[in-house]
């Protein structure tokens, strides 16, 4: 400093002189910065050495059940217990935690075979990503990673494979059977199953297809796939196909499908049909409604249900 005083000090010395102070003040900030950041790494090590380890946070399966209801579950999921209890049957090994005590150490515990095909189910049914992760305390990857759980489960099952019994005569009949006990004095005959087209809503798919723009929807103003499907007389699946966009007419998004190919071919027994609406052709397999309100009434009758 006193060279900093000393008037025939210059102007270049003086300027060496600040730069060398303003060095040493850097290098010393650094190092004590350095040594806080060693003492509290040190001090948070030590934390975590002799902290307890996490313990469950996760709602137990059954206070859920027991807190929600019989009636509140079947909102809920879309199923009763009993049937839910079923289908955790099929898939519980397939959904499981694999590494148990490594589930335990990370999160507290491990995610319940229950809890996923819960959490699936209520996505499924329309809840919301964010309220499902506050009932099941999981973190957004874990949730998403239980409802492919469930879904691969699902779709792995060969029990739940849906598929016309085209070949099935049997099968067909006891199709056949109950939509005739479903209309009105048993008037129809022949009815094997109802078709229809339906948009499933959905975001645009991006670069995950090759033309994203085959699957807006002008007239509904929405992406969306189209859905084609055949159900039996108490509502249940007997085909689906998801193979043509949603700008397809439903006529033609049928006759593109290799179950429409094999009827037009004959492979269906002539004494069975489909019941379709007017986007349908009428031919020998395939009914649709005519001129005769009596007729479509009756048609109405069984596809409405």
């Amino acid at each position: 400093m006193d060279r900093l005083l000393d008037s025939d000090c210059s102007s270049d010395e003086e300027e060496e002189f600040r730069n060398a102070i303003v060095a040493v003040v850097k290098r010393r900030r650094l190092m004590c910065a350095g040594a806080v950041a060693i003492f509290l790494e040190a001090e948070e090590k030590h934390s975590r050495e002799i902290s307890p380890r996490k313990k469950p946070t996760r709602r137990n399966w059954q206070e859920h059940v027991t807190k929600v209801g019989p009636t509140i579950f079947r909102k809920m999921y879309r199923l009763n217990i009993e049937n839910f209890n079923r289908l955790l049957g099929y898939i519980r090994d397939e959904i499981s935690t694999g590494n148990v005590e490594m589930a335990r150490r990370s999160s507290g515990s491990e995610v319940c075979p229950e809890a996923r095909l819960a959490m699936t189910l209520r996505y499924l049914a329309g809840g919301s990503v964010w309220d499902i992760r506050l009932i099941f305390d999981v973190s957004t990857e874990e949730f998403y990673r239980s409802v492919w759980r469930v879904v691969d489960a699902i779709d792995n099952q060969e029990e739940f494979q849906v598929v016309f019994p085209i070949e099935n005569e049997e099968k067909l009949s006891e199709i056949e059977r109950v939509f005739r006990a479903k209309s009105s004095h048993g008037l129809i005959t022949g009815c094997v199953g109802a078709i229809d087209g339906c948009l499933i809503w959905q975001k645009n798919p991006g670069i995950a297809v090759h033309n994203p723009n085959r699957y807006y929807c002008a007239r509904k103003e929405k992406f969306a796939l189209l859905l084609m499907a055949i159900a039996d007389a108490d509502r249940r699946f007997l085909f689906y196909d998801i193979s043509c966009t949603p700008s397809t007419h439903d006529s033609l998004a049928w006759d593109c499908t290799q179950l429409a190919q094999r009827i037009a071919a004959g492979e269906l027994c002539h004494r069975f049909f489909l019941f379709g609406d007017n986007a349908f052709v009428c031919t020998r397999s395939m009914i649709t409604p005519g001129n005769d309100s009596n007729f479509n009434y009756f048609l109405s009758e069984l596809r409405v249900n």
